[in-house]
């Protein structure tokens, strides 16, 4: 289960983990000669967008795998590293300019999580990104991570190789094959040239890859307006179902619409839709094209095996609006995959914004329905239904707590309590 404390990590002020000297001196602290050293020794570069100071993921992906000599080394092969570490305490000394060279390239990249590890070719077009991953602590475990993105930057430049020697349509399936290796942001943002052209060379897109980043285009402007992660009231249900309606989300960018829309019916309180919306991004999957890399929302048969079963559970007739709630809240905090679970800043991240809403929403069902009990037995009651949870103590969780198990004492209450939230009464 996905642990709270997770939630704080970003606000955390950090000590800045330095690096060891000698993997200090592997590192490119400046963009430009690490690009000039790339295009003379023809290796691509891996830039790590971070803030070791402010920010405790970037500190251990510093800590634990970009400064162990077995990373560097196997790295270093391939890649010129690039660490653009954004300071950010009053004690954090920064060479003159260093910080704005940084935020310009944040802004170049798109950069809006930390950290953010990209692979670009020696030009500086990326054409892969990863973050910190909480499961991959080991250097070598990492590096196996960042090979199979690593071989697209090699996909792609055969692919944009042949397409140099033909013609017409062919030319277009070429180029489509080097883009369609690329994420959908980073295409439209530095392969404009070569988008155009496959634009006018197969304007029937027969290869599907222009209905995709039109997809995709969609999916990420209602993010756009949402605010990443913090203003989600911006974009309504309706203007979510006219979208779904449209047929033009498949795969990923599907899946994520029916997430949306399960927050939104979550926050209307129409917890059997949601349950329906759930299930119906499980469904897309099916519908994805070779053009879905997995970076963004990867559902493997496991989850969503995982998720079907608690899909399942809510549905049944005895499980009522707090089975439902339950069922809601464990899929977002244990099964729906999150690419920024461990990362700062303003990705998309469902169960953040899930939290506040189920947790307000299950301590409110769980009052009415013990609303006949009273002392000890309604704290039974309510205790059992807590069971297996692992909410915010916020909204009507937090009433709770302060009017029905704070006032029993600590001894008492934790009779009652499952184990993790024993801490909420002292």
């Amino acid at each position: 289960m996905k642990e709270f404390t997770r939630r704080s990590v970003c606000t955390l002020l950090l000590l800045a983990g330095a690096f060891p000297l000698a993997a200090a001196e592997a590192w490119h602290e400046e963009f430009e000669p690490a690009q000039a050293e790339a295009r003379r020794s023809g290796k691509d570069l891996l830039i790590d967008f971070g803030g070791s100071d402010w920010c405790a993921p970037c500190k251990w992906l510093k800590e634990r795998i970009a400064s162990k000599p077995e990373f560097i080394a196997e790295a270093g092969k391939h890649f010129v590293l690039v660490d653009l570490d954004d300071l950010r305490r009053a004690t954090s000394k920064m060479p003159a300019g260093r910080k704005e060279r940084y935020r310009a390239l944040q802004q170049r990249y798109g950069i809006e999580t930390y950290p953010s590890v990209v692979l670009a070719t020696p030009d500086g077009l990326p054409y892969a990104r990863t973050t910190y991953l909480p499961e991959i602590n080991d250097p070598r475990a990492y590096w196996a991570h960042l090979e199979p993105l690593r071989r697209r930057g090699a996909v792609l430049g055969a692919a944009l190789k042949k397409a140099a020697g033909l013609e017409g349509a062919p030319r277009a399936a070429a180029l489509v094959d080097g883009l369609g290796v690329v994420p959908a942001g980073f295409v439209t943002r530095f392969y404009r040239d070569q988008l155009e052209e496959v634009r006018r060379l197969d304007p029937t897109d027969r290869t599907g890859y222009l209905a995709f980043l039109a997809g995709r285009a969609a999916i990420d402007g209602v993010h756009a307006r949402a605010g990443g992660h913090g203003q989600p009231d911006t974009v309504t249900l309706v203007e979510l179902d006219a979208l779904l309606a449209s047929g033009t989300l498949r795969g990923e960018a599907l899946q994520e619409l029916q997430v949306l829309r399960a927050l939104k019916l979550m926050a209307a309180a129409d917890y059997a839709a949601a349950v329906d919306a759930l299930a119906a991004m499980i469904a897309a999957h099916r519908t994805g094209t070779r053009f879905d890399l997995g970076d963004l929302r990867p559902l493997n048969p496991k989850a969503a095996q995982a998720i079907a079963a608690r899909l399942a559970t809510a549905r049944e007739p005895a499980a009522g609006a707090l089975g439902q709630i339950r069922a809601l809240h464990l899929i977002m905090e244990n099964e729906l995959p999150d690419p920024f679970e461990l990362s700062c800043g303003e990705g998309f991240r469902a169960s953040w914004l899930a939290r506040p809403i189920l947790a307000d929403a299950f301590g409110r069902r769980a009052l009415a329905d013990t609303a006949g009990l009273e002392g000890e037995a309604k704290a039974r009651a309510l205790g059992q239904a807590l069971e297996g949870t692992a909410f915010l103590r916020s909204g009507a969780i937090g009433e709770m707590f302060t009017k029905i198990f704070a006032p029993l004492g600590k001894e008492t209450a934790h009779q009652y309590l499952p184990k993790r939230y024993h801490g909420w009464v002292r």
